[in-house]
């Protein structure tokens, strides 16, 4: 099936089979992503319990500024600029050019607004209430989860119109979510440009709006449509204007420490997340043309700019430095070299694949899962267990969780946005 794309005279042809290179890849990351998190419950198994942690001070350091942890996102954000454009065309050719913008720009929304609805249940567990702000996302939280389970039961007692109904009011409470999550972002810049210029007469909250990898992936989801059938070396250029845009930005006055303060970077830190999944799209276009000059080459500068951008400006993961945004793309890019090597070797159950056919799926369930055991479970069992009881506890989850997406995989469910 092709389709021609509006106004371009383009013709499109989506895939007509998944790229094992890519589900491999993907699977790849949100395991390592959901390790990490797992991981992350413990304080006291040595070498296991660093594998998890971001600050340098407790996780593997691979560079001043740069542990092994901090490698997870990004990689995230390369994995979805392999297939952005792919799944673009072919919602392009099922539904048209409109309807898919649309979609995309509802679906990046949501993502972000899941993320902000994940930072909003810890809020409400640990008690965080001093950003006015906590208080409506709170309430929109509570709605949102009363819709579902009304979606929920709706869907089983095959309530179409109802089911509709009730649909429209989530992607409209996405929306709303998204918007003020934006709208929390830019206030945060204002609030920290206002504490560091103004000490003397600021006097309002202290805490800033936490930005997790979802909202992050939602925005760099909704700047990545900007370079969407570009040509290569178009998006390659959009890449490098928004990079230079950014660090100005970045570097402007005392810009990266301010943006250093926002888990994510929030606002600002978008650009540099929007960078690494344009940088990503241009990288896929040359391993989908095969022009293996052409990769060899981008491989060799983006080292080389990596090194010199940490020299001069340092690294740091929190701030989403340029240098971070260079570093990353390069080790995204080798990577993903290393996964394409092994595409003829053939797996009947490929435990990656598993993992990467639903990346969205099994980055919530686990997220979701582990939010509420770390929250339950007595002390006994977390931070400091006995370390044989830590081990079982590691264990029991990566199999719980590869066994879900072995059932999705075997039911070959797809769940999407």
């Amino acid at each position: 099936m092709s389709t021609t794309v509006e106004g371009t005279g383009k013709r499109l042809t989506p895939p007509s089979q998944r790229i094992i290179s890519i589900d491999r890849f993907r699977g790849i990351v949100v395991f390592l992503m959901i390790l990490f998190d797992i991981l992350n419950l413990f304080d006291n198994l040595g070498f296991l319990s660093m594998i998890g942690k971001h600050p340098d001070t407790e996780g593997i350091k691979l560079w001043d500024g740069l542990t092994v942890a901090d490698l997870g996102a990004p990689m995230f954000m390369f994995a979805i600029a392999l297939t952005l454009e792919l799944s673009y065309n072919k919602r392009v050719s099922l539904y048209g050019k409109k309807e898919t913008i649309k979609h995309s720009i509802i679906r990046w929304v949501s993502i972000l607004s899941i993320g902000a609805m994940i930072d909003h249940v810890e809020i409400i567990i640990d008690g965080e209430w001093e950003h006015p702000l906590n208080y409506v996302f709170a309430a929109l939280l509570l709605i949102m989860i009363a819709c579902f389970i009304l979606w929920l039961i709706f869907a089983a007692a095959k309530l179409i119109k109802a089911k509709k109904f009730i649909s429209k009011i989530i992607v409209i409470g996405m929306l709303t979510i998204g918007v003020l999550t934006i709208i929390a972002g830019i206030d945060d810049i204002r609030i920290l440009i206002h504490r560091f210029y103004f000490p003397e007469t600021y006097s309002g909250i202290g805490h800033m709006n936490h930005w997790c990898t979802l909202q992050a992936v939602g925005a760099a989801g909704l700047i990545g449509m900007i370079a969407i059938n570009k040509k290569t070396s178009v998006k390659l250029l959009i890449g490098c204007i928004i990079l230079a845009i950014y660090t100005v930005i970045h570097e402007f006055g005392v810009n990266a420490q301010l943006i250093d303060k926002i888990t994510q970077g929030g606002i600002p830190g978008a650009l540099g997340w929007g960078c690494i999944v344009i940088f990503g799209m241009f990288i896929a276009d040359l391993f989908r043309a095969k022009n293996k000059k052409a990769i060899t080459v981008t491989v060799v500068v983006l080292a080389v700019l990596a090194v010199i951008a940490t020299c001069y400006i340092g690294l740091s993961k929190r701030s989403v430095s340029p240098s971070y945004i260079l570093l990353t793309s390069f080790t995204n890019t080798v990577f993903y070299l290393i996964v394409v090597m092994f595409d003829k070797v053939k797996i009947k159950n490929d435990f990656f694949v598993w993992w990467g056919r639903n990346p969205l799926v099994m980055y919530l369930a686990p997220q979701g899962i582990l939010l509420i055991y770390e929250s339950v479970m007595p002390d006994l069992f977390l931070p400091n267990p006995p370390v044989w009881l830590g081990i079982v506890q590691i264990v029991a989850f990566t199999a719980g969780f590869s066994a879900l997406c072995y059932v999705l995989n075997k039911k070959n469910k797809i769940i999407k946005i």
